[in-house]
């Protein structure tokens, strides 16, 4: 039995058996993983098999999803080595990067969904790494692994679909030994309310329907971009059981980030910055024409408000360019 395990059900450490001895939770393999959960009826709410299509992941390993974190690792001073744990860890974007840098002795890496195990087990099968990996199945709101047993934990893009999150960076607290980190990639409240600034200022100006090619679908679906974030702030602020079966539940506003860290334990948090070439308006038209093209509409029209996207970059991002964040960025909790 990996000795950094502990019973997910009691918290007991298990005793070189299948089964705990405080509790009765049997210890099983499923095929390429060891089952952790407390609930096997309990899945992933995402598209399994569409996953890495629709988000335009490919099977060989990417370096640059890794290297954005091991960036902000040295930018903190931190140096990515020892023993890593991944959670949420899907179908092994980040963990077949993270082998393919090969910084870490032991990556430990697991997700709630049997499925998605089946496709990291794949996908990381032909890297060639000196670096240990183990495979799990367990619930990231509760860690079945023993206190101060990894140098970091690593989350790509996981918090804003638990409904619970900060449950989770309280255990990943817990887990990592003193003086390491929990890193999470996830999009950020405060530069998303600056793109759904642009849209409501775009779908209410008087012009907006005189615009070649707009439509009334386009105006529809930039009042949705405009009334985005205050959906998020009510998701944070109101019923969490409500949302369990919502996917993408949360942005994270970089101030709440900093107090829950601060609350929690860790000495500090660090939030990725942008790069010298950043353009605050040029973002904004980024998010919002995704948007369009999702839903089928023209991104053209929005060549007439050019303006609206020049006066974020000029009157707001160029001289707050040293407090921007990326509208999806790196955190870092430094214990």
């Amino acid at each position: 039995m990996n000795t950094l395990i502990r019973c997910p059900e009691c918290g007991a450490p298990p005793v070189h058996r299948e089964t705990c001895e405080v509790c009765g939770f049997r210890f099983e393999r499923v095929e390429v993983a060891l089952d952790l959960r407390t609930d096997k009826s309990y899945d992933t709410l995402l598209e399994v098999e569409e996953y890495d299509a629709e988000h335009g992941v490919s099977e060989a390993p990417d370096p640059k999803i890794f290297a954005t974190y091991q960036a902000l690792m040295e930018g903190a001073g931190l140096t990515p080595a020892g023993s890593v744990l991944e959670i949420a860890c899907g179908s092994g974007n980040l963990t077949a990067s993270m082998l393919a840098a090969g910084c870490f002795d032991a990556v430990h890496c697991g997700d709630i969904s049997p499925a998605f195990m089946r496709i990291l087990a794949k996908r990381i099968r032909g890297i060639s790494t000196p670096t240990r990996v183990e495979a799990y199945l367990f619930d990231a709101n509760r860690l079945p692994f023993r206190d101060s047993s990894f140098d970091f934990v690593l989350g790509n893009s996981v918090l804003h679909h638990f409904a619970e999150f900060e449950r989770t960076i309280a255990d990943a607290f817990r887990v990592l030994k003193p003086g390491g980190a929990a890193l999470f990639g996830e999009p950020l409240f405060d530069t998303h309310a600056l793109v759904s600034l642009a849209a409501g200022l775009i779908a209410r100006s008087p012009e907006a329907m005189s615009v070649e090619g707009m439509t009334t679908r386009h105006v529809s679906a930039l009042k949705v971009i405009a009334g985005r974030v205050a959906g998020k702030r009510a998701a944070l602020l109101g019923d969490r059981a409500a949302l369990r079966h919502v996917e993408d539940k949360f942005m994270f506003p970089a101030g709440l980030l900093h107090d829950l860290g601060a609350e929690i334990g860790y000495s500090r948090v660090v939030i990725s910055g942008v790069p010298p070439a950043f353009r605050l308006g040029a973002a904004a038209k980024l998010q919002i024409t995704r948007v369009l093209r999702m839903t089928g509409l023209s991104t053209a029209p929005l060549d007439a408000f050019e303006h609206v996207f020049e006066a974020l970059s000029e009157d707001y991002g160029t001289p707050m360019h040293d407090y921007l964040h990326p509208v999806f960025a790196q955190i870092a909790f430094v214990r």
